[in-house]
């Protein structure tokens, strides 16, 4: 029952039944305190009826006070127990390590328990649900998918975190972009701080990515003055090769030809990897720097010999080529001893068809 309704029919029901007991006329009356000697003054027994009605309004009050008292510190608990849920949903949907947490409310806490052993991913897709604390996350979540920078404090995040990452690379990848060059001096300067060895491999990885992709000749020259190059992950190798070819396309007169041997080695270049390379600066390099560079590659590495042979063909440095082969073993690079042949004949074939993939 509403407490306003029961005080005000408590009320007006004492007002009436008092009134007639008035006129009842039902006299005076001086009651004796129960195992005593002592009796209180004499007042109409209306009135002491009414006082008793008092008294048992006043002991309604009390456990009407209770009651409301234990919902409330009930409702209070409850609040807080939902905070906490919503916190663990947070941090499953974010991979953080989960907080043991404990919980009033039994009902809560075993939901807490099911949930944990589920992995939970947002769906994007879905409808707004009008908890803040879930809306943001999912707010904050598409942004950081759909490539924008989020500030994400407020989660307290690892740096190893995926999430955390995958939002740094947004802020790496957009800062680079940028065409203000007041801006473009901080957006480098943030790159270049994620090269730290105390940040996330992956993060590492990528902000050296996409240095050798975006930065201008100036940042290249920064970055090889730090000799991060020389310090390549698995986890982003195919990126980088590919990203270090395109650096060297773009502003070669940066690079020399020892750093790139030594890094190229670093990374891992295979035979394919040496093709690319040599294809790619073709346009880019004189003919006789163009033959020193890589010819400077395959005294070193093996892997490079034969891009030097693609090099020596293109420039039609056929005895030299021959001279080369003969260098190595009979039953090694038999394609080119097969163009070798043809070009004896007299036939002549793209060079491609022979020195197109990992041979």
């Amino acid at each position: 029952m509403n407490f306003r309704y029961y005080t005000l029919f408590l009320f007006i029901f004492c007002m009436v039944f008092g009134s007639y007991l008035y006129l009842l006329d039902l006299g005076i009356y001086a009651p004796r305190v129960p195992f005593t000697n002592y009796e209180l003054p004499p007042m109409p027994v209306a009135a002491w009826i009414l006082a008793l009605i008092g008294l048992f309004f006043i002991c309604t009050l009390v456990l009407f006070g209770f009651s409301w008292g234990k919902e409330f510190m009930k409702g209070y608990h409850t609040q807080r127990d939902f905070s906490k849920l919503l916190s663990q949903i947070n941090e499953q949907a974010l991979n953080k390590p989960i907080e043991s947490r404990v919980y009033k409310n039994a009902e809560i806490s075993k939901i807490s328990k099911i949930l944990a052993r589920f992995y939970l991913k947002p769906r994007l897709d879905s409808n707004e649900c009008f908890e803040p604390k879930i809306d943001k996350l999912f707010e904050d979540y598409k942004n950081v998918m759909n490539g924008k920078n989020v500030e994400l404090k407020s989660y307290n995040l690892a740096k190893d975190n995926k999430f955390s990452i995958q939002n740094n690379k947004n802020k790496i990848f957009s800062m680079l972009k940028v065409i203000i060059e007041d801006e473009i001096q901080n957006d480098v300067k943030f790159a270049f701080n994620t090269l730290n060895k105390g940040e996330p491999e992956e993060l590492r990885d990528y902000a050296l990515t996409q240095i050798l992709t975006n930065g201008d000749k100036k940042d290249l020259e920064r970055l090889l003055s730090l000799d991060v190059a020389y310090e390549p992950h698995n986890s982003h190798i195919k990126e980088l090769k590919d990203s270090l070819i395109q650096a060297f396309v773009r502003e070669s007169e940066v690079f020399s030809v020892e750093f790139l041997g030594k890094t190229f080695k670093k990374l891992g270049f295979n035979q394919a990897d040496y093709l690319t390379f040599t294809k790619a600066t073709k346009s880019v390099l004189l003919p006789d720097v163009w033959y020193h560079t890589i010819k400077n590659f395959a005294d070193n590495d093996e892997n490079a010999e034969i891009a030097l042979f693609y090099v020596m063909f293109e420039l039609e440095m056929i005895e030299q080529a021959k001279e080369r082969r003969a260098l190595h073993g009979k039953d090694e690079f038999r394609l080119i001893d097969a163009y070798l042949d043809l070009r004896k004949s007299g036939k002549r074939f793209p060079l491609d068809i022979f020195l197109n993939y990992d041979i």
